[in-house]
């Protein structure tokens, strides 16, 4: 039986069917166990074992808790504002992101290197884009 958070996810990513996802999503997880669920700063698990805060990405960059977090996203910068963008396009148009909206994430991306990465330079290009203010109901 699995003592720790990171134990018991290292046995559920044994599975194939499992590590798909988890490889990419438990590292990052990881690093944020020094927080609890609200939170809260903890250097314990609840089980009063002390926390693994390393994580290790599939390009075998190594990190240890929230700011050695930060300081590898701050390395990923073009391919996080990729991502965001697709995903907040997705949510505020309620569909999946199609060739005719790179215009749009290109928009989203500029602006948000122009506003220092404020999320409200990204949410006015999108509420005043052709495919937001033409949506169908």
């Amino acid at each position: 039986k699995p003592a720790t958070v990171r134990e018991m996810l290292e046995q559920h990513r044994a599975s194939k069917s499992c590590s798909g996802c988890h490889d990419r999503i438990d590292p990052l997880g990881f690093a944020l166990e020094g927080f609890d669920a609200i939170g809260r700063y903890r250097e314990k698990d609840e089980s009063g074992l002390p926390l693994d805060t390393s994580g290790q990405v599939k390009s075998g960059a190594k990190f240890v808790g929230f700011e050695g977090l930060r300081d590898y996203l701050k390395t990923q910068d073009d391919q996080l504002t990729h991502h965001f963008s697709r995903k907040l396009i997705g949510f505020a148009l309620g569909r999946q992101v199609l060739p005719t909206d790179k215009k749009l994430m290109e928009k989203i991306k500029a602006d948000l290197a122009a506003n220092n990465g404020h999320f409200s330079s990204a949410v006015l290009a999108i509420v005043q884009s052709r495919q937001f203010l033409n949506k169908r109901l």
